[in-house]
């Protein structure tokens, strides 16, 4: 991993880097399983984000369930979080922020609406009951049910997708 993002390894001159599911990672760490099996140690990780063969410019952005920003944590791996400088944390989205992820991800499918059109469709959208804030929603769920969608669309024939 640290060959991976080293200096030398990266050829442009920034990077942006995802680490998902990263509660895994810690989980692990902190059962004490930092040095046994596959996966990178809690101090190669530190290696990796700032060490003398880090990449020199880059943005990592783990991502997680709301464990990864636990004081508790921060506190049991403090060489680790003392390596991360902002901290974002996103909760459930509200109904207003689904109707707007929802027109957002989808314009770029469909440009032409009008805006008339997109209130309709937004409308709509949200009487669903999955969609009307009747259970909690993340933006992974909703960007994971709309992509379902798209290629239920595409698949049947509906629209014209160009690549």
């Amino acid at each position: 991993l640290a060959q991976l993002f080293s200096q030398s390894a990266i050829s442009f001159n920034s990077i942006l880097v995802q680490v998902d599911e990263f509660q895994e990672t810690l989980q692990r760490w902190l059962a004490g399983h930092d040095n046994r099996g596959p996966g990178v140690s809690a101090g190669g990780f530190c290696e990796l984000l700032q060490g003398s063969t880090a990449m020199s410019q880059g943005v990592v952005i783990l991502t997680g369930t709301s464990e990864i920003a636990a004081d508790c944590v921060r506190k049991k791996l403090p060489a680790v979080f003392r390596r991360i400088h902002c901290t974002a944390e996103l909760s459930w989205m509200n109904q207003s922020d689904i109707g707007q992820y929802f027109r957002q991800f989808l314009f770029g499918f469909m440009p032409c609406c009008t805006a008339e059109d997109w209130d309709s469709w937004q409308s709509t959208f949200l009487n669903v009951e999955s969609w009307s804030g009747s259970r909690p929603v993340s933006i992974d769920m909703l960007q994971q049910y709309l992509m379902h969608q798209i290629r239920e669309c595409s698949c049947l024939g509906y629209g014209r997708f160009i690549t």
